[in-house]
């Protein structure tokens, strides 16, 4: 059959011809068309299929709560010591702020094993983490209550940041049980060694009245030396010796 169509066909003509020859086409084969998607198929899988990954990370380093106060106490071995009546007692009557300069006016000072330090107001409120006022008034409690004592200084020209302040701490160092071993230890061997001189003493004054009661004796008048001061108890051939004037001391004649 021709497919050429007349040029004088009309569209509706033309329309419907064009439909007639799809449906007298004849379909493709399934055969080859299941062929097609088999190789459109195998195409696909001979390549794996390739998924995005994520950049490599940078090694972090965990930072825990352990390894910070590590990290802020790295000389454990370096402390003060204080009273436990000042936690006990004292601590509890006052204010944070108080409490805060009292404590660091306690390591300034019998933390070094002295009773006066030399600060400066603003120095001394920074470590305490207080504004000046806050630290001036704790300063002026802590007065009232006997627990420190200030001293005039000298640096009135300075700014009030570099003024500097003697501060003395009323508050006694605490005791440690090796320190008062060591007193302890202390007292024994002085009692010890006053002991010992007080029993030299008493020997040492014996002996001066016994020697100084032989010397009082007449020994002139002696009955076992005649006063030679020499005797031979065994006979003259036998030996000699000291004569201690017995029959003197026992007051024989």
């Amino acid at each position: 059959m021709s497919s050429e169509k007349p040029a004088n066909m009309s569209p509706l003509a033309r329309l419907l011809s064009q439909k007639k020859e799809r449906e007298t086409a004849p379909s493709p084969a399934p055969a080859v068309t299941a062929t097609v998607a088999d190789t459109a198929l195998a195409a696909v899988t001979a390549f794996p299929a390739v998924t995005a990954q994520p950049p490599p990370s940078s090694p972090q380093i965990a930072v825990t709560a352990e390894s910070a106060v590590t990290a802020l106490v790295a000389h454990p071995e370096q402390y003060y010591s204080a009273p436990n009546e000042l936690d006990d007692r004292i601590m509890p009557t006052l204010r944070p702020s108080e409490q805060a300069v009292l404590r660091r006016v306690f390591r300034l000072t019998r933390g070094f094993h002295k009773a006066i330090c030399n600060v400066s107001v603003g120095k001394l409120a920074r470590a305490c983490n207080l504004s000046e006022r806050k630290a001036g008034e704790a300063l002026n409690v802590l007065e009232e209550r006997g627990f420190i004592r200030r001293i005039e200084s000298s640096n009135r020209g300075k700014a009030n940041e570099l003024r500097g302040l003697s501060i003395e701490c009323l508050i006694p160092e605490a005791v440690t049980a090796k320190s008062a071993v060591s007193a302890k230890t202390a007292d024994t061997a002085k009692t010890a060694v006053t002991a010992g001189t007080a029993d030299n003493k008493e020997t040492v004054l014996k002996e001066k009245i016994k020697k100084g009661s032989a010397l009082a004796l007449d020994t002139r008048n002696c009955p076992d030396c005649n006063g030679t001061a020499w005797v031979y108890p065994e006979g003259l051939d036998r030996g000699v010796k000291r004569c201690m004037h017995p029959k003197l001391r026992k007051g024989e004649p």
